[in-house]
């Protein structure tokens, strides 16, 4: 029934509209199933793509992450109107400093810049371009995932990815999944030059690995999986060393930005975004919230305790099967299937996929140690992990019949939207932080600095206020601090009257039931 109602829909509706399936290059002739797994894929893509276009114009006042989005909205606002040039990012809450800032390399707030210069500039931006490239992404995803398994396992893995993290996360103003997904196109790239050759198929797995990587450093740890190729012998030696060479030239540029001009920009220009700890001092931090961490993994991760399930049943039937490495195939490399897993799935393909998980779960447990407390606290780390964790959860489900799997991969989706969807929506009583840039020119010049109690470090009033100054934590929200920032050349206090009933003896400029703003 289920089948005979795709035939109908799907298939009959994608041949009227488009002529037919064209086959194309990376579609194995064999194999026309391919075709309609394809289409189908598509065409769930593009529905949740525009479920997530719910909200897609709100501006960053969602509960989640909101201080992440203005942060990167506020460096693409700098480049429009201080200075265009990428190498020196700069946020508005550096207080007398210049607010350039070292950070992760900003293609992302660029490309909000870049739209920006064509349509003139609004909040929302960067949550279509996220969205673009990150639903591109999971299409490169299981067009890697067809050719290294099968078309029901590289389905399966690609709806348990969509409506994973990566379901709120893609349409956030944030370079996450936006680095992900770089990445993953960047592997399909790599892929195939290492089946056919070709050396702009190496050019493109390089740009888009390093700008990916460079988008996030997070993204870093994906490239553990390029131990993979180096064990297979079926691969032409010289394509194994031009895929080397990219590589450490892609590590050589991101070592040189996160290692040597971060540095330099926070030691230059006095403001630095986040703190690198020792592995010592990360582990410290990861032991003392172990509960928080292990959330990351068990619920975070795909929003779904059922997904979660899969992923550990399909971990069990990875490391319990005993066999061992593939031998190289006899005959010409004509033609020749370079899939680690042998182009389909079942114990005796298991080795490379061993090797692949062990190897990344070394990387990105190194990752959470740099990072410390940063990991557990903020539920988007665990990103780059999510792609391999769908692929297990998926070699759980193929183990059954069809039926079943699709009822779970209901369950699943149901289960996951329904933990993310009021992420789609924001808060009515959030919404006066959008008259701060009207008060503000009525109360102020451009270039004076003020002070706003919303948390030390949190942007999300100075973005809206569209001016530069202090945010301070309420602690702070004294005359003693006030007057050393007034010394610095702070020129007027916005108190937020939500977070904070107290008076001060300045001269009042300004009240409503919001705000009061004083000149100080």
């Amino acid at each position: 029934m289920i089948a005979r109602l795709y035939d109908c829909m799907i298939v009959k509706w994608f041949n009227r509209k488009s002529g037919g399936f064209k086959p194309t290059a990376f579609a194995m002739p064999s194999q026309s199933r391919n075709f309609t797994i394809t289409q189908f894929t598509l065409f769930l893509l593009a529905f949740f793509f525009l479920i997530r276009l719910i909200g897609i114009t709100n501006p960053p006042l969602e509960i989640g992450h909101n201080w992440r989005q203005c942060l990167t909205n506020m460096v693409a606002r700098n480049f429009l109107e201080v200075d265009a040039n990428i190498f020196f990012p700069r946020i508005d809450i550096a207080g007398e400093k210049t607010g350039i800032m070292g950070a992760e390399f900003p293609l992302f707030n660029y490309l909000i810049y870049l739209a920006s210069l064509v349509f003139g500039y609004e909040h929302w931006y960067g949550r279509w371009i996220n969205l673009i490239v990150s639903t591109a992404g999971v299409y490169y995803f299981f067009l890697l995932i067809k050719e290294l398994f099968d078309k029901r396992i590289a389905s399966y893995a690609t709806l348990i990815l969509t409506v994973s993290v990566w379901f709120d996360f893609s349409r956030k103003i944030m370079p996450d999944t936006f680095s992900v997904a770089l990445v993953l196109i960047g592997f399909y790239y790599g892929y195939y030059y290492l089946k056919n050759g070709n050396w702009w198929r190496l050019v493109l797995f390089f740009a888009l690995m390093t700008l990916g990587i460079l988008s996030k450093l997070s993204a870093l740890s994906l490239m553990s999986f390029l131990l993979i190729p180096l064990l297979i012998p079926q691969i032409e030696i010289g394509r194994k060393i031009g895929m080397t060479l990219a590589a450490a030239l892609c590590v050589v540029l991101v070592g040189t930005w996160y290692f040597y001009w971060v540095p330099y920009l926070a030691e230059t220009y006095g403001y630095m975004l986040y703190f690198p700890r020792s592995l010592a001092e990360g582990a410290a931090e990861i032991a003392a919230l172990w509960k928080l961490t292990l959330e990351k993994f068990y619920f975070s991760a795909f929003h779904s305790f059922v997904a979660f399930g899969c992923f550990l049943v399909g971990l069990f039937f990875v490391f319990q099967a005993k066999n061992p490495p593939p031998t190289p195939s006899k005959g010409g490399q004509e033609n020749l299937n370079i899939s680690p897993f042998g182009g389909g799935w079942g114990v005796e393909h298991a080795y490379h996929l061993k090797i692949a998980i062990a190897t990344f779960a070394l990387i990105f447990f190194l990752y959470m140690l740099k990072t410390g407390e940063v990991f557990p606290l903020h539920n988007y780390y665990i990103i780059p992990a999510v792609p391999l964790m769908a692929l297990v959860a998926a070699l759980a489900l193929i183990r059954l019949r069809p039926k079943y799997a699709l009822i779970i991969l209901a369950v699943i989706t149901i289960e996951s939207i329904a933990n993310q969807y009021h992420e789609f929506f924001i808060k009515e009583n959030e919404r006066y932080k959008l008259t701060l840039e009207s008060i503000a020119d009525e109360i102020t010049q451009p270039n004076d600095l003020i002070i706003i109690n919303d948390g030390s470090r949190n942007p999300q009033q100075m973005y809206f206020a569209h001016r530069k100054g202090w945010t301070i934590n309420q602690e702070d929200l004294n005359t003693i601090h006030i007057a050393h920032l007034q010394e610095l050349g702070a020129n007027y206090l916005f108190v937020n009257k939500h977070l904070s009933q107290e008076k001060f003896e300045y001269k009042m400029m300004y009240e409503d039931d919001n705000y009061i703003i004083y000149k100080l």
